[in-house]
Formats: C-alpha cells, structure tokens, sequence
C-alpha cells in the first residue's frame, strides 16, 4: 500500500459530534441526550398530529452508514420522553410480520421503529409487504394514536400513495464527504411530495427544496449521552435472531418451490409417458434438461405416490 495514503489510514480518527449548538438537551431513563432544534420542532408538531388522529408514519432515509437509525432513535426517544412512554429494545421491529403484530399488540400512543436494516437486497420485496401491512392497519394506527418509524435506504423504494400520501414526514441523511457522519435535511409533505416527482427518475435527492437541516449526535456512545437509551447488546442480539428467522422462513420458501418444482415435472413426465410412449428416459430428460436419473427418480416417486392411494 502507498505509504502516504497508509498514513492516512492509521491517522484516521471518525469525527464524532459530540455537541449541537442549535440543540435542546434532555434527561429522560438516565440518558443525557441532544436533539437538534429544527428536527425537535418537527417531533412537537407530529405529537400534536398524532393526537388529533392524524397519520403518525415518518420516513427516515439514506445510505447504509449515514445513521439514519442513530438520529431516528433520538427523534422517537425525546417523544417517548414528551409522552411518559417507556423507550426499550421493544420499540425496534425488523420484519414485515413483526411489524404487523406491534400494531396489533401496541397500546395507546406507543412507538414502532421498523428497521430494514437486517433485510440486505430484499428490502424492496419486504417494503411491498410492509405497506400494505400498513394500508390494512390505518384505522388501527389512528386509533391507537400509534408513532410508526419506516427506516429505509431510499423514498423512491416506495409506492406513490406512501410515499406522498400517507407518509407525514421525510428524514434524509447524507455524508457529505463519504465518511462523516451525523447531518440530514427535513422533507415536509409538500417538498417530499416534490422531492419524490423530480428525483425518482433517477434516485436523486439534488434538488435542494428542503424544508429544514440539522446535525445529530451519536446515541449509542457512552462517552456522550451516559447511558444509551436502549442495551446495544439487546438490540444486536434481536437483529441476529430477526435475520435467523428470516432466513429459516426463505429456506422454508426454497423448498417449498423446489417440492412444486418436482411435481410439476412428474405430472408432465406422466403426461409424455401416456401420449407418447415411445419416449424413453433419456428422451425425455433431454426434453427437461435433466439427468435421465431425475426422470428415474420422478417416476419412481410417481408409482409410490399412486400405490399410496390405492391402498386409501
């Protein structure tokens, strides 16, 4: 490696933001913690919304790293502060069907941060799921007066009707210089709703008709708030079992597709060997680009399955 650029990388420290000038500071479950004034006005204003029986559905965006998770976890712990409402490890959902059951279970006023962070590239096919969990469950979260969190990579990921419609808010993050962190830009219903016509394209968040900026500290440091509003051990150790469970319920999905895979191949092998039989094993796994032993095996699981019901 260059030494030059070697240096760097063993210099290299991560800014941290350790204090907002333009910030409300606050003491709630024995964390020390900042919110940024501008982001604090739009909590206030979604409070007041919420208990009114308005839409309480926030978005918060950017690219793995920018800590959208960090500065989303202040905005809903300084309402659990405003709300007497007790902020745990409780509070984070990581699927699609976790999210519906906390609308479910969730009382009066409680707050859903749903994470998609466990999700890798199926985020996009979890969103679909998620929005319409959402769509059916509207009159629920309104009249339980419920503040849901969506933390995804991207607005545009979105259908129209969320993104513009029914989302009350949008949080984007960004790094400026690819490293540091702790700055978003606030989006309010009419410049979201601009933000998500002109950049969808293209992805693009450029234009900058944005309703408000703000910078965030980092919640999880010791060093900063004391103690961390949620146990990061807890919330690490729930995102490992979120992503085994997702990964049972695909493995669960792939073999059920490769069952239907064999039975849609054994009907038509029977369908070959009554129409035309002459076909041979071989014949026919050429026909099905397969070994001639699959075909073997197919039939062989064919007669089982006819003795099987003779026998019923």
């Amino acid at each position: 490696m260059n030494e030059k650029l070697k240096a760097l990388f063993d210099d290299y420290k991560e800014p941290i933001i350790k204090n907002i000038d333009n910030a409300t500071k606050f003491t709630y479950q024995n964390c020390n913690m900042q919110i940024d004034n501008n982001i604090k006005i739009v909590a206030d204003h979604l409070i007041r919304a919420v208990a009114n029986s308005h839409d309480g559905v926030s978005l918060w965006t950017g690219v793995e790293g920018t800590g959208k998770t960090s500065n989303c976890t202040i905005f809903n712990f300084y309402i659990a502060s405003e709300l007497d409402k007790k902020f745990t490890i409780d509070n984070y959902v990581f699927s699609p069907d976790d999210l519906g059951k906390a609308i479910e279970n969730a009382d009066v006023g409680d707050i859903i941060i749903w994470d998609e962070a466990v999700l890798g590239l199926d985020s996009l096919d979890a969103l679909t799921r998620v929005q319409r969990i959402l769509r059916k469950k509207f009159t629920i979260i309104r009249k339980k007066r419920l503040f849901i969190s969506l933390v995804i990579p991207h607005i545009f990921m979105l259908t129209t009707y969320f993104a513009v419609a029914r989302s009350r808010i949008l949080i984007h993050h960004i790094c400026p210089d690819g490293i540091k962190r702790g700055r978003f830009y606030i989006y309010g219903k009419e410049k979201k709703q601009f933000l998500f016509f002109t950049g969808k394209k293209t992805w693009s968040y450029k234009n900058k008709k944005y309703d408000g900026l703000g910078s965030f500290i980092d919640p999880f440091n010791p060093e900063i708030v004391g103690v961390p509003p949620i146990d990061l051990d807890a919330y690490d150790k729930k995102k490992e079992e979120a992503i085994k469970k997702l990964d049972e319920e695909a493995e669960k999905q792939n073999a059920s597709i490769r069952v239907e895979t064999w039975k849609r191949r054994m009907y038509f092998t029977l369908l070959y060997y009554q129409y035309d039989p002459k076909k041979d094993r071989i014949n026919l796994a050429e026909c099905w680009q397969v070994n001639p032993t699959q075909i073997s095996k197919c039939m062989r699981l064919l007669r089982d399955s006819f003795a099987n019901v003779a026998k019923d």
